[in-house]
């Protein structure tokens, strides 16, 4: 008698907190598992393109400094060999040698920031890896959902209701771990995207100093040409 009790208590537990449907407990654990799942999903979709937007930027701001480092020396080159010439020298000769130089010096130097880019785009790979796993294990998990309600299909209402139950705590522990993961995964996104910022501006530090040595190196090679001129 006293089982019979406690069973009948169990299962107005069960109705009050699942419904009177026995199939409302797991519809609510499917819609969690649903909602985790298409927010990864969505997080995946702009994680990679996030991150090579904020990369972009910040290379095309390095692009322009070194535009900004070229250009003038260029420009100051022309003036002096027009100066140079003015006074009696033939200092056309310098201008190439330089022209070129520097063109190389910007190439290697854009090269390297896309280097930099790419390298730190790439360090997103192990967390999208572990991504795609997860989003497969969401749809085993609502396969296994799915099983719970084919294997108690059967029986009475009650037996119906017992069974799934008795497997509700387990289904509960499932789901709350995938979401805990969910958000671990999230948290490890942005943690790699956020580094990929500090180490592509650190990245970029190396080809723009060489830039730089190289403008310098190649005014003063410009100058000592039209000096001798």
């Amino acid at each position: 008698m006293n089982l019979i009790i406690l069973m009948s208590i169990f299962i107005n537990i069960l109705l009050v907190t699942e419904g009177a449907n026995p199939s409302d407990g797991i519809t609510r654990l499917k819609n969690k598992v649903n909602e985790a799942v298409n927010g990864l999903t969505r997080y995946s979709n702009s994680l990679e393109s996030n991150l090579k937007y904020k990369l972009s930027n910040l290379k095309l701001n390095q692009m322009t400094n070194v535009n900004n480092a070229v250009n003038p020396a260029i420009d100051e080159t022309r003036k002096a060999i027009t100066a140079a010439n003015a006074q009696g020298k033939n200092a056309n000769n310098c201008f190439e040698p330089m022209r070129l130089r520097l063109r190389d010096a910007s190439q290697a130097a854009f090269n390297s920031l896309d280097k930099c880019v790419n390298d730190q785009i790439l360090t997103l790979k192990s967390v999208e890896q572990n991504i795609e796993t997860h989003l497969l294990n969401g749809k085993l998990l609502l396969s296994k959902l799915d099983l719970i309600m084919i294997n108690c299909a059967s029986g009475t209402p009650i037996q119906v209701q017992v069974c799934i139950a008795q497997k509700m705590p387990e289904a509960n522990s499932s789901v709350n771990n995938y979401e805990s993961t969910v958000s671990q995964l999230k948290n490890t996104g942005d943690s790699i995207s956020s580094s990929g910022i500090t180490g592509a501006m650190r990245c970029f530090q190396t080809p723009m100093t060489t830039l730089y040595n190289n403008v310098s190196s190649a005014k003063i090679a410009t100058s000592t040409c039209i000096k001798n001129a």
